[in-house]
């Protein structure tokens, strides 16, 4: 990434610690996107918004990391 902004680079703990429940990262390692669940949506449509996520950077060669803490923190 040529000329990343200061939100491209932000580590994962940064990232986790806002409370988010996965990342994208390109294989530099900057940071390229980020997602959250709703709150007002059905967790099933969640889920669903987190497998299209995964799927969607991964095919863009990005590396995912999905925050298993905040994703359990969800279902309780």
């Amino acid at each position: 990434m040529k000329h990343p902004m200061p939100i491209n680079l932000m580590t994962t703990h940064e990232v986790e610690e806002q409370g988010w429940v996965a990342e994208a990262r390109d294989m530099d390692g900057h940071l390229i996107s980020t997602l959250a669940f709703r709150g007002d949506i059905p967790i099933n449509e969640n889920l669903r918004s987190l497998g299209e996520f995964i799927a969607d950077y991964e095919d863009d060669g990005c590396v995912v990391q999905v925050f298993t803490g905040r994703l359990a923190k969800e279902f309780t």
